[in-house]
């Protein structure tokens, strides 16, 4: 069997073990990100759609709940809502544990929009031209 690493993070009392994810991690993760876009869907249409809570719901909420192992410190598991209301130092140090091992979570960008934006005639402001 491949041993899969983990890490433990310690943040305000708080103590979390994150772990490189397996297959079920990575279908949990799947499957929060997909609830994540019907309630966006239904948020736009009656109009309680919030760009922030979205990419939280979408981007940050399916990792951590997938890669958890273990919490000391909180109750066990927590809403995307009771997650979003935890201080930024907790999320942000757990989020970085999760994508230190799995690194292939994070967003990537999407390499044709990339290839659209060479093919430009205008300059980026980081572009020297030539005078």
């Amino acid at each position: 069997m491949i041993e899969l690493k983990s890490e433990m993070i310690e943040v305000r009392g708080v103590t979390i073990t994150v772990q490189e994810a397996n297959g079920f991690m990575a279908a949990k993760r799947s499957r929060l990100a997909i609830q994540a876009v019907e309630a966006e869907q239904v948020a736009r249409k009656d109009g309680t759609f919030d760009e922030d809570e979205a990419f939280w719901r979408m981007w940050v909420y399916p990792p951590l709940v997938a890669a958890t192992v273990a919490v000391d410190g909180l109750d066990w598991p927590l809403s995307c809502e009771e997650l979003m209301a935890l201080p930024d130092e907790l999320t942000t140090t757990w989020y970085n544990a999760v994508h230190r091992l799995n690194p292939h979570w994070l967003p990537k960008p999407d390499p044709a929009q990339d290839l659209n934006e060479k093919k430009g005639s205008s300059p980026s402001p980081e572009t020297p031209t030539s005078e």
